[in-house]
């Protein structure tokens, strides 16, 4: 069995602040080619990921505005 170093060695999340918006890391993940982006807090710590069908579900379908809505 992989260990997850294994699989995620001499790659590069894309990280975001939470104060980012929801339109910014979706042209993150488009430009990089990823499906999620991973969201640091004001002190550079793990807040949370935030994927692609987060987007979809929590801001698109809800009607929010994608370029207002931060990922925090």
């Amino acid at each position: 069995m992989r260990k997850l170093g294994d699989v995620v060695f001499h790659q590069n999340p894309v990280s975001m602040s939470v104060t980012a918006s929801v339109q910014d890391a979706a042209i993150a993940m488009a430009t990089k080619r990823v499906g999620s982006v991973i969201v640091l807090n004001k002190l550079g710590q793990l807040a949370g990921v935030f994927t692609g069908r987060d987007a979809i579900k929590r801001v698109l379908a809800k009607g929010l505005n994608a370029a207002c809505t931060q990922l925090g």
